[in-house]
C-alpha cells in the first residue's frame, strides 16, 4: 500500500514538473519573442528616422545646386556679373560634394552589410596613411581653429591592410572627432607596438563625449547622435559605423571610451605586417 502511494506521488510529482517545464518554456519563448518585436521596432524606427533624415541632407544640397545654377543661368542672360557668378560656383561645388558624401557613406554600408566586400591588403606605412588623411580633414579642423596632434614613432611596424580603406577610416574618425569639438577644441592620434602581432591605435577628442547609451547607438548604422556641436552639422550619422564595419574586416578589435563634456577616444588595432624575407642569395662563408 505504501508502495502504491508512493508510485502515485512520484507519477504526480513527475507530471508538475513536466508542466512547470513547458510552462517556464512557454514563457522564455514568449520573452524572446517580445524581444525580438521589441528589436525588430526600434531597428525599424532607427531606419525610418534615417531615412527621413536623409531625405533633408539629399535634398538640402541639390536644392541649392539648383538654385544657385539657375541664378547663375539668369545672370548670364541679363549680362550681369558683379563678381556673384564665381562666389556661387563654390556654393554649388560644395552642396555636390556634399551631396556625393552622403550616396558614398550609404553605397559603403549597403556593400559592408551585403557581404560584397573585399579588402586589397599590402603592407602599408601608418605615419603615411595617418599623413593623408589628416591634410583631407584639415579643412574642417582649420574652419573651427582647432589643433590636431599626430604622434606615430618612426620606428612603428608597417600594417597590412587596405590603402583606400585604412584612409576612410581615419577620415570618418577624424572628421567626426572634429564634428564633435567645440571650436578650438584638440584632436589627437597615436598609435603604438600592442604586442608582436598588432599595432595600437587613438584617435581622440577633447569634445562633447558621450554616454555609454550614446556610445552604444553611435556603434549603430541608421542611427544619429545630437549634441550641441552637430545639431547644425551635416552628415549620414555612418561615419563610426562604417569605421567599425571596416577596422573588423582587417581582422582588428575596436573600443570606445567617453565622458560627457570632457572628451572621447576611439582605440582600435590593426594587424602588424610581417617583416619582408630578403630574396637576395647568400654568400656563404669559405
Amino acid at each position: 500500500m505504501q508502495a502504491r502511494n508512493r508510485s502515485k506521488s512520484n507519477s504526480l510529482l513527475s507530471a508538475y514538473s513536466a508542466d512547470l517545464g513547458q510552462m517556464i518554456s512557454r514563457q522564455r519563448a514568449e520573452t524572446a519573442l517580445r524581444a525580438a518585436a521589441i528589436e525588430s521596432a526600434m531597428a525599424s524606427r532607427a531606419k525610418s528616422e534615417f531615412l527621413a533624415n536623409m531625405s533633408h541632407e539629399l535634398r538640402t544640397p541639390l536644392n541649392a545646386i539648383i538654385g544657385f545654377g539657375e541664378l547663375i543661368e539668369q545672370l548670364a542672360r541679363e549680362k550681369r556679373s558683379a563678381g556673384t557668378p564665381r562666389q556661387y560656383a563654390g556654393y554649388i561645388s560644395h552642396a555636390g560634394r556634399h551631396r556625393l558624401e552622403v550616396v558614398n557613406d550609404i553605397l559603403n554600408i549597403s556593400e559592408i552589410e551585403s557581404g560584397n566586400f573585399s579588402l586589397n591588403l599590402e603592407r602599408l606605412d601608418l605615419r603615411e596613411i595617418v599623413g593623408t588623411s589628416a591634410l583631407l580633414a584639415q579643412r574642417r579642423v582649420e574652419q573651427k581653429k582647432q589643433t590636431l596632434d599626430v604622434h606615430i614613432p618612426e620606428d612603428l611596424p608597417r600594417v597590412l591592410g587596405d590603402d583606400l580603406r585604412l584612409k576612410q577610416i581615419f577620415i570618418n574618425l577624424l572628421s567626426n572627432a572634429s564634428k564633435f569639438t567645440g571650436e578650438g577644441g584638440r584632436l589627437c592620434v597615436a598609435a603604438q607596438l600592442d604586442g608582436p602581432d598588432s599595432v595600437a591605435v587613438a584617435v581622440g577628442d577633447t569634445g562633447c563625449g558621450m554616454t555609454q547609451e550614446e556610445i552604444r547607438r553611435a556603434l549603430e548604422p541608421f542611427t544619429q547622435i545630437r549634441s550641441t556641436y552637430s545639431r547644425n552639422e551635416e552628415g549620414t550619422g555612418l561615419g563610426l559605423p562604417i569605421a567599425k564595419a571596416l577596422i573588423l574586416r582587417h581582422g582588428g578589435k575596436l573600443h570606445i571610451t567617453s565622458q560627457p563634456n570632457v572628451g572621447t577616444t576611439v582605440t582600435f588595432t590593426l594587424p602588424a605586417a610581417a617583416e619582408e624575407q630578403s630574396t637576395a642569395p647568400q654568400r656563404r662563408s669559405p
